[in-house]
């Protein structure tokens, strides 16, 4: 429906026509300004059916992991498969089948590396992804590869009528955030705590004492000497300065 002044901008914006006396969405892509209004969900579209089959398929292989043993049989798992030792494909002979459907298809045994999430050699084949196969390692977690432009890239070029590719260099930090890594290579799980990790609550605690020191001097200078008894047994209990029905005592 127009120009973009701005090419290198892309954002969606509701404004009120004047003239129709109706609210517009448009979507600023690629140079153009396109009038995404009266757009919806089509009739038979459910988003809740894909949403369920998606949690009920993490549930599933949730479920077959503790089967095969999670602490000390299963290594490694994605989107839907299972790296396992022998014990755990003995636990999971029940659910191993070569063509059933909803059934582990058994792979070859192999020497497996693990450096990420989506990041290992298994049988001396890299699979890294975002990574090519034939990308090119010029030294250690630095690849160097061919990629096609993307078609946002194209369109703003102007050049959405041509196959273009580009030589990239991408860098790998490899740094495990999901769990904390033993130094026997396991991984141990978060602990929550109140919905919070350990580094979280470390992080609270130095974060709350700081607040109590200062509300302390605070209610000092304002009470003639006398503060409120804190408490740190609860990161975030109500604020010190409001809290009046805690035990006086003198400072």
């Amino acid at each position: 429906i127009g120009e973009e002044r701005n090419e290198g901008k892309e954002y969606m914006e509701d404004f009120y026509d004047t003239e129709t006396r109706k609210w517009r969405l448009v979507y600023h892509f690629g140079g153009k300004i396109w009038d995404k209004s009266g757009f919806k969900e089509g009739y038979d579209s459910l988003v809740a059916i894909p949403t369920f089959v998606t949690a009920y398929a993490r549930c599933y292989l949730w479920s077959l992991i503790k089967q095969a043993g999670y602490k000390e049989n299963v290594f490694y798992c994605d989107t839907d498969s299972i790296f396992v030792n022998k014990a755990g494909y003995n636990n999971l002979s029940d659910h191993i089948d070569q063509t059933r459907l909803g059934y582990l298809k058994p792979q070859p045994e192999g020497l497996m590396i693990i450096h990420n999430v989506k990041d290992y050699v298994f049988n001396e084949e890299r699979n890294i992804k975002g990574v090519r196969k034939d990308a090119e390692e010029i030294e250690e977690s630095v690849f160097k590869q061919r990629q096609f432009v993307w078609f946002r890239t194209a369109l703003r070029k102007g050049s959405v009528d041509t196959v273009e590719e580009r030589k990239v260099t991408k860098h790998l930090t490899r740094k495990y955030n999901k769990g904390v890594v033993r130094a026997d290579g396991w991984v141990d799980p978060y602990e929550l705590i109140d919905g919070l990790t350990r580094d979280e609550l470390v992080a609270g605690q130095l974060k709350y004492d700081k607040k109590c020191d200062a509300a302390m001097n605070e209610i000092a200078r304002h009470e003639g000497g006398r503060a409120l008894k804190l408490m740190k047994s609860d990161f975030y209990d109500a604020d010190p300065l409001l809290n009046r029905e805690e035990q006086k005592e003198d400072v």
